[in-house]
């Protein structure tokens, strides 16, 4: 446990972030810039109007960052077509830590190498 206490666990985490941010194309951070203004968790919709663009194209966009789970899905509307313009994400710094991560269609079920 000492050991386990003794390593700098926070910063390991914030540089593996930081270095799943710097592989996202540069759109992908752009938007990501963006939602943060909004706040640690937004809607696809606000996101829309914010960015002048339609809800698919940012779900294509922001697809990498859900899928390095960088975005989480907050709610399960991402089931239903009909209500994707109101799916909730959340950073995954603020959002992971409260809430059990929800089985997303964005995640591979493939190991990362």
């Amino acid at each position: 446990m000492a050991q386990i206490k003794a390593q700098n666990i926070t910063d390991n985490v914030v540089e593996m972030m930081a270095g799943k941010l710097k592989k996202l194309p540069p759109q992908t951070a752009r938007l990501l810039q963006r939602a943060a203004c909004i706040g640690s968790e937004f809607d696809l919709q606000t996101l829309s109007l914010i960015c002048q663009m339609s809800v698919a194209v940012l779900l294509q966009r922001l697809s990498e960052a859900l899928r390095e789970d960088l975005l989480v899905p907050q709610d399960d509307f991402y089931k239903l077509p009909e209500r994707l313009p109101r799916l909730a994400l959340a950073f995954c710094m603020t959002g992971c830590s409260k809430r059990p991560m929800p089985k997303s269609p964005f995640r591979s079920n493939k190991p990362s190498i």
